[in-house]
């Protein structure tokens, strides 16, 4: 568990430095989660998708991630700490599945409200 959020944390640390045009959502392909950070082998080329089945994207609070599930537009907010005693982990936003496609059929957008 430590180990993975200890990934999750460096993973947002590089993503947030290099952050470079503000109007864009920034995103971090996970190709496994719930479970470990670590992706496997890659598939074989006939079954590689060109979107990822789970997008991180980055809010304007920075210990606060949300991960999109792309296929069956599922959220969670994924939060991170740097202090032991402050919470780590993700929290449902909503699990219910809106539809069953492909990856990429969902996407988050970024707008002007908090």
């Amino acid at each position: 568990m430590k180990s993975s959020l200890g990934v999750l944390l460096s993973l947002c640390i590089v993503q947030a430095g290099c952050q470079n045009d503000s109007t864009t959502p920034s995103k971090v392909a996970v190709t496994n989660w719930p479970g470990s950070l670590v992706s496997p082998a890659p598939p074989p080329p006939a079954l590689r998708s060109s979107h990822p089945r789970f997008v991180l994207y980055q809010t304007d609070n920075i210990f606060t991630l949300l991960l999109l599930d792309t296929q069956t537009g599922r959220l969670w907010q994924a939060q991170y700490a740097i202090s032991e005693k402050s919470f780590r982990g993700t929290v449902p936003v909503s699990l219910e599945t809106l539809a069953q496609g492909k990856n990429g059929r969902f996407a988050l957008t970024k707008t002007g409200n908090m």
